[in-house]
């Protein structure tokens, strides 16, 4: 009854979001910093819309949840959604490029199928079947890709990767058959079973048994479900399709084939350090003792603290220059009212009062933001491994399985890019971590022996859902790879973002290149003039009893500059080692 009640609090605060007034927003537009008028300001699907003036200011009205759309003749658009906190937001247009040149020409005279095949390594919407290779941006029809960096390769079963990655897809091994059994939207009735077929390297099976692929193995997975879209694989497949690639016949290389890691690292990001940016702050810094400092700041600014950030840098301020962290907290609490009300204020608070060591202060604020953010993936993110901070798996474990419940009906967004599957990850971690009795309440720790190569997971989360910034993974061999996370280079990406109420981006990496590797990041701001919060969650040994996790914070406003944000080591663990921590 109480799960139900959940549920039907959920569904009401889910729906009843979308209901709010409108509000005001506006900014300005630029060209490279210089003013742009005349750009047309549309909200998406109605007929409100404005232009910009000659000084490049507009505004308009629109609810959280629009999408407002930027164009003007020459430029590329862009289409940002409104969120709850959204007000300001200053947009860069770039100007529109068509590119006709030697290499464009020659390309076009290539078999189209063998231009796919080049491309495939590099194309994460490319996709291998019996019938060549499907591109879904020209499909004409529903295709969804999980690409390879989404799937989760310690997952026991083919089953368990699928599972909550597709919208309306759900999977599970019979244990009783040994066979996976899947479904697709429309559920099967009486006279059709509903059963899709699978795909698998060009050999198509009407059933699979459940240990047939392994996970590790994979490397894209695909789901056709409509009928327009089966047609070539015949009425077999009018419950869909599940198409899986593997490594088992490698890859495509008529020519020395590029992997991710392709360019060299220059050496270019410099040391992050975290620096007052307020003067108030650096006036504090002169004064004798914290003690006298913060009376002062109490006296005479706490009164017309202007706005949050001025609040977390004087936190700050008490925490890292004078190691004091109690006082450091007392500012947040004196500044309260700062934050009540606001996700994006208490998500950068609670990321402080993590570093300052105040966990169950921090857990309080990840409960403020859920109970303002309930349909955000990140606010089930964020709670979850809130809980296990403060040693409380069962309550994580049920917010993952209410989130499994949520997603099976419908009631909770997801999508097929794999962004949703870092809380499948989470939860299949604290599966693997934990025994369990029946009713998933924690029974006791594993203990197991340490068999397996050194691993790492990098999670980066931050507090502005409008932050664009690029991350740059470099590894041993001082090759780099880069996630880009902005209008201008992942617009794709900022969009399921939103829809999912995504603020996080993870990485794993195994002992199969043991040396040093290193996460930079280069921001490129939030729309706003004000500074955005990241966090970095670093595990080593990630998924095995010695797993450990470290966290810390990031404060960014320096548009352009690449800092460094961790370097961490990684040692190949010879099979049969025992030795524990």
């Amino acid at each position: 009854m109480r799960f139900i009640s959940f549920c039907a609090l959920f569904l009401g605060l889910h729906m009843g979001i979308w209901a709010q007034n409108t509000k005001t927003i506006y900014g300005r537009i630029t060209d490279q910093d210089i003013p742009k008028s005349g750009v047309s300001v549309q909200v998406q699907n109605s007929e409100r819309g404005t232009t910009s003036d000659a000084e490049g200011k507009y505004s308009i009205s629109a609810a959280e949840g629009d999408v407002l759309v930027f164009s003007h003749i020459g430029y590329v658009s862009k289409e940002i959604q409104i969120e709850d906190v959204t007000q300001v937001l200053n947009v860069s247009l770039s100007p529109e490029i068509t590119e006709l040149d030697d290499v464009t020409v020659e390309a076009q005279r290539l078999n189209l199928q063998e231009q796919l095949a080049l491309e495939y390594d590099s194309n994460p919407s490319l996709i291998k079947t019996a019938y060549g290779i499907f591109d879904k941006r020209s499909a004409g029809y529903s295709l969804r890709i999980l690409e390879e960096r989404h799937i989760n390769k310690s997952a026991l079963t083919l089953a368990d990767v699928i599972n909550g990655k597709f919208a309306g897809v759900s999977s599970f091994c019979n244990t009783v058959t040994g066979y996976i059994v899947s479904r697709m939207r429309p559920m099967p009735t009486i006279f059709n079973q509903g059963l899709p077929i699978y795909d698998i390297d060009g050999q198509i099976l009407t059933s699979l048994p459940c240990g047939l692929i392994a996970p590790a193995n994979i490397i894209r997975i695909a789901v056709i479900p409509s009928t327009a879209g089966t047609n070539r694989y015949g009425s077999i497949a009018s419950n869909g399709v599940i198409i899986i690639n593997t490594n088992r016949y490698g890859r495509y290389k008529p020519k020395p084939a590029e992997t991710s890691y392709t360019a060299t690292y220059a050496q270019d990001a410099r040391p992050y350090v975290s620096t007052a940016n307020y003067t108030t702050t650096k006036s504090l810094q002169k004064l004798a003792d914290p003690d006298s400092a913060f009376t002062a700041l109490t006296k005479d600014v706490m009164g017309y603290c202007p706005n949050y950030h001025f609040a977390l840098d004087q936190s700050l301020l008490f925490a890292k220059h004078w190691n004091r962290p109690d006082l450091a907290l007392k500012v947040l609490d004196k500044t309260d009212a700062l934050f009540q009300t606001n996700p994006e204020a208490l998500k950068a608070k609670a990321y402080l009062l993590e570093e300052y060591g105040f966990m169950d202060e921090a857990h309080e604020t990840y409960k403020s933001i859920y109970r303002l953010r309930p349909q955000y993936l990140q606010s089930q993110l964020d709670m979850a491994q809130s809980y296990l901070t403060v040693n409380e798996p069962e309550k994580a474990m049920d917010l993952y399985m209410r989130h499994k419940y949520l997603v099976s009906e419908g009631l909770f967004k997801t999508d097929s890019t794999g962004q949703s599957s870092i809380i499948s990850t989470d939860y299949t971690n604290l599966m693997e971590r934990y025994e369990w009795n029946n009713g998933l309440h924690l029974k006791t720790t594993k203990t197991k022996t340490k068999t397996t190569a050194s691993n790492a997971r990098w999670v980066l989360s931050w507090n502005d859902g409008e932050a664009e910034f690029d991350v740059e993974f470099v590894n041993p061999k001082g090759k780099t790879y880069v996630w880009s996370h902005s209008l201008d280079g992942n617009p794709d990406q900022i969009r399921y973002e939103k829809e999912l109420g995504l603020s996080a981006t993870s990485e794993t990496i195994d002992g199969t290149l043991p040396g040093t590797w290193q996460v930079n990041i280069t921001y490129l701001g939030n729309k706003k003039l004000t500074p955005t919060y990241f966090k970095l969650i670093e595990y080593t040994d990630y998924g095995t009893p010695w797993q450990e996790k470290t966290s810390q914070h990031f404060r960014l406003i320096e548009k352009g500059t690449k800092y460094r944000l961790t370097r961490l080591t990684i040692t190949q663990t010879p099979a049969g080692n025992t030795g524990g921590q």
